[in-house]
């Protein structure tokens, strides 16, 4: 895997965890409804790769528009950025992360590894495999 294509990753992964620590905190979210995902019908668009960039620890101000980022900068105005994404705990990682996959907190307020919480509910993994595709994940420091 070229150095680039690394920057890449890594530079999408802290645009949308920037996005993620950035909002105002939804204390209904596990309440809300989300619509199944469906798959695409005839003659609409598709995507080849769909690509998400969580950033842990740093606000959407910190990063986006600042000019010790222009990187990141540039790929969140080619190609887009979030801005109505909330979190759901302003104060831990692993709920956002559980409720950006799953729609749901599935009642956990605190950050643990996979074995000490484990969370085996439907997620947006399920569904992607279910319908025959492929995915990938990067995460520094933390097993996947």
């Amino acid at each position: 895997m070229g150095a680039r294509f690394k920057v890449l990753v890594l530079g999408l992964c802290l645009v949308f965890g920037i996005l993620i620590a950035s909002f105002a905190v939804s204390t209904d979210h596990d309440r809300r409804s989300y619509p199944a995902i469906q798959a695409t019908p005839p003659g609409q668009a598709s995507f080849d790769y769909i690509v998400v960039i969580v950033m842990n620890n740093a606000s959407a101000k910190q990063v986006y528009g600042s000019s010790a980022a222009p990187y990141l900068n540039s790929l969140a105005n080619t190609y887009g950025y979030a801005t109505a994404y909330s979190d759901v705990e302003a104060a831990v990682s692993d709920p956002n992360y559980l409720a950006l996959t799953s729609g749901s907190t599935f009642g956990l307020t605190t950050d643990c590894y996979p074995t000490e919480c484990p969370v085996s509910a439907t997620n947006i993994v399920d569904r992607i495999e279910g319908a025959g595709l492929t995915w990938k994940a990067w995460a520094e420091d933390y097993p996947v």
